[in-house]
């Protein structure tokens, strides 16, 4: 099932999870794409591949 929402606290919301946990891994995930690098597990991308806003979707 798609759950589809505006916002990351409203897919959070309908997917069960805690909003503060689910927007702290978008935004940890942006900064590493727009720094093209991931050190938590030490890789590297080649191109930015930030998470969008509205229309968020969830699978």
């Amino acid at each position: 099932m798609v759950k589809t929402a505006d916002s990351l606290e409203e897919l959070a919301n309908k997917l069960g999870i805690p909003a503060e946990n689910l927007v702290k891994s978008v935004e940890t995930w942006n900064k590493y794409a727009a720094e093209g690098r991931d050190p938590e597990f030490e890789r590297t991308m080649g191109v930015d591949h930030s998470m969008p806003t509205p229309t968020l979707r969830a699978i």
